[in-house]
């Protein structure tokens, strides 16, 4: 049997309960490691007390509330203030047939991807337990970054072939992480949203923020030159 290193991982990647011994291994590394490298460490301990500053009881809009469902639903309803749905802005939510022949005309380049920079992209992530609403961690990903490439680059030459991203990657957990002021107000917290790993990507290559909105404006010039009333922008 082929027990090269490759092939070795390989397999305990692929071995039932292959997460929960990835994650003792995980763990054990940073124990050994805590004299070499402190900080990860501290990262660690600080991700997984961050949740546990939350008091058992804790005041919203004057009401002090105690059971975690309520809790629960009032951090919701704290953080959902300070942001609005694609619905109550817009009824319209058709993807403009002139955007879609702008892209295809490869005003962003885009093209098909291959397991080998799949493989280079999970490689450079961050070796945490951070994990979206999968509860699959980064450094699983990682570790086993072998075992996801081929099967994740069929799916983001789907979504990039499609134009259409998966639901459920859209989907994200929320911690509420304390901002000052009192641990027992809600209002002095603000959310962190961890989406699953497989849902990350990273940017184009000489490309950036000012370049993305230069095109989108770009764009929306082209649109009023042809006299049209309204401009989706998503």
């Amino acid at each position: 049997m082929d027990r090269s290193p490759k092939n070795s991982r390989r397999q305990d990647c692929m071995d039932k309960g292959a997460k929960e011994k990835q994650q003792r291994k995980y763990l054990q590394n940073i124990t050994s490691d805590i004299k070499r490298d402190p900080k990860k460490f501290w990262t660690f301990i600080k991700t997984k007390s961050n949740h546990a500053c939350i008091p058992a009881n804790i005041f919203y809009n004057d009401n002090e509330l105690s059971n975690s469902q309520d809790i629960a639903d009032a951090f919701a309803h704290f953080f959902a203030r300070s942001f609005h749905s694609v619905s109550s802005t817009s009824s319209n939510t058709s993807v403009d047939s002139d955007l879609v022949s702008a892209l295809n005309q490869n005003i962003l380049d885009v093209r098909k991807t291959n397991e080998s920079e799949v493989l280079t992209a999970i490689k450079k992530l961050k070796p945490t337990l951070t994990a979206g609403p999968d509860e699959v961690p980064s450094f699983f990903v990682k570790n086993c970054g072998i075992i996801f490439a081929p099967p994740l680059t069929v799916i983001f030459n789907l979504i990039l072939g499609n134009s259409k991203f998966p639901d459920k990657w859209k989907l994200s957990r929320i911690l509420p992480i304390h901002k000052k002021g009192s641990t027992a107000e809600i209002s002095e917290y603000r959310p962190i949203a961890l989406i699953n790993n497989f849902a990350k990507h990273g940017f184009i290559k000489g490309r950036s923020t000012v370049t993305n909105l230069m095109i989108k404006t770009q764009y929306i010039s082209g649109m009023f030159d042809k006299h049209l009333q309204q401009v989706d922008c998503f």
